[in-house]
C-alpha cells in the first residue's frame, strides 16, 4: 500500500536524525471528522466505522519483538493475540478464551480542528471498573493507554532521567539527556465511580504546570464545551453485533452474541508543546483486562491485569543500547493525520485501490451510504454508484477488472474463482477482488451480467479501444465462463 508523501517525508527525517532506529513501528491513520458529528457518549453508531478498512497489523509474535521498525499500515488496531506481547507477567495463555466474548479490542482514531477522537470497542465478558474510585489509578480498571510524542521527534528513551516518569526540562539538565517534555502517556478506563462509566489522565506529564498530583484530570481543568463538556464516556453492551460492531471477531460470527463495552474520548490539541494535527506523532498502546482485581495474577505489576503491547514489547523500562521497551521513542509507531483530499480515495490513505470499492459497495449494500458515495449525484448510493466509480475518472476501468490492472480479461477469472467463492454458502462475505462487482457483496450470476453489460472484457485499457466489444468477443468469453464453472464446480 502506497503512503502519502508526509509519511515519506517523516520517514526520511527520522533516518538522518536517529540512525540507529530506523522506525517507526508501524503507522496508524488519523481521519478527519466533521466537528460536532461524533458525541462523546459511549456509543458508536455516529462513527462511521464502515470506512475504517485496514488493520495496522503486527507481524506475528515474536517477529516485531526486536525490530526497530514494522511494515505495519492502516486506519484502525485490533487486539490479535499472536500479534501482541504480555508485559509485567502477562503470558498469552492469560487470555485462554472460556466464552467468545473472552476479549478482543478494536481501535479507531479521529480529528477535528480541536480535538484528537479515539473510540475503543472491546469484546469483554468481565468489565471491571471499580478499582480505586478516588480515580487517580485509573491504570488499574480496564481499558488502555497510549503513549505520544507530540512533535514526532524523539528518538530516545522518554523515562531515562525519571523512571517511570516522562523526563522534563529540569530532570533532563540536571541528567544531561534529552527532553523529552512533549511525550505524555493517556490512560483511558472504566470507572464505575463516574456518571459517564470511564475517566482519563494524563499521567506522568513532562509538562510539569499541567500536572495535578501526577496526573492531569481532563474534564476538570480543561473547557470541553465545544463536544458537550464530556471527554470521556463509557457504555456496556448485551450484543455488539446488534449495536453495529465491526470488530472481526464479530464479522467472522454473526451467530454469536458478543458482550462488552466501548469508551469514546477526545483530547484537546495544544494540551503539551506541538500537539498539533499538522505533523505525524509518535504513538505507542497497549491494552489493559481486568478480570479478577482481587487476583495477583497474570501482571504481578498490578495485580490480577493482564497487559498487551500492540508493538510488542514484552518490558516497560527501556534499554537504551537495544531501543526496546514501552518508553523507548524510537520503539513506537506513529500518527499520521490524514488530510481530506481526492473524493475518490475514501480511506484517505494516498492511494486509489480496491479498498476504496469495497468501501463503496459496504455503503451501497448498507443501503444507509453517505452522499460522498453518491458518485452519479441522482440522490440514491446503489450499484450505478460502483459502475460510475469504476468506469469513471475515479479507476477508468472496467466492471470485471478485479486485480485492477486497468483491463477485463481472463486473469480476473483466474483471481475470481480462485477465491471461491461463486455462489457459495457464505453470506456478504464477498468483496471486488473476489467478484462482488455489483455491490451486494455475493459473487453470483448477477455479478457476470453487470460486467457483460459494461462490455470490457479483452478489450484492453478503457482509454485505448472502444468500449463495445464485438460478438465474437462476447462468445469467447462465454464460453471461457462455462469452462471455468465447470472447473470449479468439478
Amino acid at each position: 500500500m502506497k503512503r502519502n508523501a508526509l509519511f515519506v517525508s517523516c520517514a526520511i527525517l527520522s533516518l538522518v536524525t536517529a540512525p540507529l532506529f530506523a522506525g517507526p513501528k508501524g503507522t496508524v491513520q488519523v481521519r478527519p471528522i466533521e466537528s460536532g458529528s461524533v458525541t462523546i457518549d459511549g456509543k458508536f453508531d455516529d462513527w462511521n466505522l464502515n470506512s475504517y478498512t485496514t488493520v495496522a497489523r503486527q507481524p506475528l509474535y515474536p517477529d516485531a519483538l526486536d525490530q526497530d521498525s514494522t511494515d505495519a499500515y492502516g486506519d484502525h488496531l485490533v487486539w490479535e493475540i499472536d500479534r501482541v506481547a504480555g508485559f509485567n507477567g502477562t503470558f498469552t495463555d492469560d487470555f485462554d478464551p472460556e466464552s467468545p466474548s473472552e476479549f478482543g479490542s478494536s481501535v479507531y482514531f479521529g480529528y477535528d480542528a480541536n480535538f484528537l477522537y479515539g473510540l475503543a470497542v472491546f469484546i469483554d465478558d468481565e468489565p471491571n471498573g471499580t478499582r480505586d474510585p478516588g480515580g487517580l489509578s485509573n491504570f488499574l480498571n480496564d481499558g488502555l493507554e497510549i503513549f505520544i510524542d507530540a512533535k514526532g521527534d524523539s528518538t530516545d528513551p522518554a523515562d531515562e532521567a525519571n523512571f517511570p516518569n516522562f523526563d522534563t526540562d529540569f530532570d533532563a539538565e540536571d541528567f544531561g539527556v534529552t527532553s523529552n517534555a512533549d511525550d505524555f502517556q493517556l490512560t483511558v478506563g472504566l470507572n464505575e465511580e463516574f456518571e459517564n462509566g470511564a475517566e482519563q489522565h494524563l499521567e506522568r506529564g513532562g509538562n510539569t504546570d499541567i500536572i495535578k498530583e501526577g496526573y492531569l484530570d481532563i474534564r476538570n481543568d480543561l473547557d470541553l464545551s465545544s463536544v458537550g463538556g464530556a471527554d470521556i464516556a463509557a457504555q456496556e453492551f448485551s450484543d455488539l453485533g446488534a449495536a453495529g460492531a465491526r470488530n472481526p471477531e464479530v464479522l467472522a460470527d454473526p451467530g454469536t452474541t458478543f458482550t462488552g463495552y466501548a469508551i469514546e474520548w477526545v483530547v484537546p490539541f495544544g494540551l503539551v508543546d506541538g500537539f498539533e494535527p499538522d505533523h505525524n506523532m509518535g504513538f505507542e498502546l497497549f491494552w489493559r483486562d481486568v478480570d479478577d482485581p482481587d487476583f495477583p495474577d497474570p501482571g504481578f505489576g498490578g495485580a490480577g491485569i493482564m497487559w498487551t503491547d500492540w508493538a510488542q514489547n514484552e518490558t516497560v523500562p527501556s534499554d537504551a543500547e537495544l531501543g526496546t521497551g514501552l518508553f523507548h521513542t524510537a520503539n513506537w509507531g506513529q500518527l499520521e493525520f490524514v488530510t481530506a483530499g481526492d473524493p475518490c480515495d475514501f480511506d484517505g490513505n494516498g492511494t486509489i485501490d480496491v479498498a476504496d470499492i469495497d468501501m463503496l459497495s459496504a455503503a451501497v449494500s448498507s443501503g444507509a451510504g453517505e452522499a460522498r458515495y453518491d458518485i452519479n449525484q441522482d440522490g440514491v448510493v446503489d450499484a450505478s454508484d460502483i459502475a460510475a466509480y469504476v468506469e469513471g475518472a475515479c479507476l477508468n476501468t472496467y466492471l470485471g477488472d478485479a486485480n485492477l490492472d486497468g483491463q477485463f480479461d481472463s486473469t480476473d477469472f483466474v483471481v475470481v474463482f480462485t477465491a471461491g467463492e461463486y455462489e457459495d454458502a457464505a453470506a456478504g462475505n464477498s468483496t471486488w477482488a473476489t467478484g462482488d462487482w455489483n455491490g451486494d457483496s455475493e459473487f453470483n450470476s448477477s455479478d457476470f451480467v453487470a460486467a457483460f453489460v459494461g462490455g470490457g472484457y479483452e478489450v484492453g485499457p478503457r482509454a485505448a479501444v472502444a468500449a463495445v466489444p464485438e460478438p465474437t468477443s462476447l462468445g469467447l468469453l462465454a464460453f471461457a465462463l462455462l469452462g471455468l464453472l465447470a472447473l470449479r464446480r468439478r
